[in-house]
């Protein structure tokens, strides 16, 4: 549901809902306009704190409905009916989802990343790359991801740069770079020509063709993590 469509979103400008129900409502919308101001996009884990919010905002909805008389009270129950059939649709699609995702993009791509990045690292090596859990384990390297939660230097690097991803990377100069494809578009220009640097291509982990015949609800999901893209350092240009 879009948040501009969102019945939970101006729960707290109803009159008659109870002050706690029109809070949570109000804290809802607050932490709607923050996801869709300050992150690049909502991922799916920031999304179930607000989601509480938008279940108290709405029961207190339904509870202010129920005293309106008959014609509400079949309207909310109604409402309810469809909201809990909506929960179990969507609760067996994204556990079988998940399930996919847990082999197909976690065990056979981003694991076997970071295992072949232990098998061709040198002592010392650094990986930089966004997803930092299961490449950044499996490596066994010293990781700088972005946005930093691993890396004080990417956060030092991003923030004196303009959180611009080839400045930083100019800065830190990992020994190599993990990249899906649309983050070498969208933040280098597409290709890795970043000064005083020079990376190449070192191997393509793409599971695109096998996740493309998956007959899966949610499966853009699983598309956005399939291909990933190593680069290794194979020069420092001399300034």
């Amino acid at each position: 549901m879009r948040p501009n469509l969102d019945p939970a979103r101006p729960v707290w400008l109803v009159p008659g809902v109870r002050w706690q129900a029109r809070a949570a409502s109000l804290a809802y919308a607050v932490f709607l306009a923050y996801l869709d101001y300050f992150p690049a996009y909502p991922a799916s884990w920031y999304l179930p704190a607000p989601a509480w919010l938008a279940l108290l905002g709405l029961a207190g909805l339904i509870e202010r409905a129920l005293t309106l008389g008959k014609a509400f009270q079949r309207a909310a129950w109604t409402f309810c009916a469809l909201l809990l059939l909506l929960g179990l649709w969507m609760t067996f699609h994204s556990a079988r989802t998940f399930a996919v995702q847990q082999q197909r993009v976690e065990i056979e791509n981003r694991k076997q990343i970071g295992l072949w990045l232990k098998e061709h690292a040198e002592p010392g090596d650094t990986v930089f790359m966004e997803c930092l859990g299961y490449i950044g384990y499996y490596s066994g390297l010293r990781t700088h991801d972005w946005p930093g939660l691993s890396s004080p230097q990417v956060v030092k690097a991003a923030k004196a740069n303009g959180y611009q991803w080839a400045a930083t990377l100019a800065e830190i100069k990992p020994s190599w770079v993990v990249l899906r494809p649309q983050e070498v578009v969208l933040h280098l220009g597409g290709d890795l020509s970043i000064p005083d640097c020079r990376y190449r291509l070192a191997k393509v982990f793409d599971a695109t063709g096998r996740i493309e015949k998956l007959d899966l609800y949610g499966k853009g999901l699983l598309s956005f993590d399939s291909c990933f893209l190593v680069f290794h350092l194979e020069k420092e240009v001399a300034p």
